[in-house]
């Protein structure tokens, strides 16, 4: 990483250069890198992870303030992504502002969930999103596993039954879809266990294919914690000693 600060009038111009060693981008995909749910690599099992979301989001934000972003890259050998910005000197934030953040904050961690029964098998190969997901099940209550494939799925689902499923779509050695697929047909226990996709494709038109695959519903990827409370609620049963304590 490479930053350099070019010029000093009213406004600061300043340079930031992203570089690597990797595997590099071939010429045909250039030109898509930053639309969004674009990736060099198409495969549902690809060997490289990611949402497809990240350059497109840069983009925005970049464009946003002004700025300027853009790639070289040699295929085989490496990428680099520079950025120019434009930036007015910051304004310290009014504390009364932070005061607000921070009430919002701590009513949103403090507000009361129910305990919900049941075990969730999660299915993400990223594992920034397993920690995320895994935040977000514990504040349920709620008992988890977590695998990275589909082979571990099916290897997982032949000694222990869950009452939901969350499956990503795209992951190494077997994706999402085809897990699915062998759980609907071969599973006679988990036939009727609710699967629902994790999937940053939705927008696009690949929920039909979720569907296709026996999938009850999908999740836009990254999860929205409301999105995820409404599918947990729907599928899990809520603990009735909590129903109990709080009449008490």
């Amino acid at each position: 990483v490479r930053t350099r600060l070019e010029a000093v009038d009213q406004k600061t111009v300043i340079s930031l250069e992203v570089m690597d060693t990797g595997i590099g981008i071939p010429e045909e995909a250039m030109d898509r890198m930053f639309q969004p749910f674009s990736q060099a690599e198409k495969s549902t099992t690809r060997k490289f992870g990611g949402t497809g979301l990240g350059l497109s989001i840069s983009k925005r934000l970049v464009d946003l303030m002004g700025g300027k972003i853009h790639l070289t890259s040699e295929f085989g050998k490496g990428t680099t992504f520079s950025v120019q910005l434009q930036l007015e000197t910051g304004r310290q934030i009014e504390k009364q502002v932070v005061d607000e953040i921070q009430k919002l904050a701590l009513a949103s961690n403090s507000r009361k969930r129910p305990t919900l029964l049941g075990r969730v098998l999660v299915a993400e190969d990223n594992t920034t999103n397993q920690k995320v997901i895994a935040r977000m099940l514990e504040k349920w209550g709620c008992k988890y596993h977590i695998v990275a494939n589909g082979n571990e799925v099916l290897d997982v689902m032949r000694d222990t039954r869950f009452d939901l499923i969350l499956m990503d779509c795209q992951m190494p050695e077997m994706d999402g879809y085809t897990a699915t697929r062998l759980i609907r047909q071969s599973n006679p226990l988990a036939q009727n266990t609710p699967i629902v996709a994790l999937t940053a494709n939705a927008i696009s038109g690949d929920e039909t294919l979720c569907v296709q695959a026996g999938m009850n519903g999908y999740l836009t990827k990254p999860v929205d914690m409301r999105d995820l409370e409404a599918v947990l609620v729907k599928y899990l049963k809520i603990d009735t000693r909590d129903q109990v304590a709080s009449e008490v």
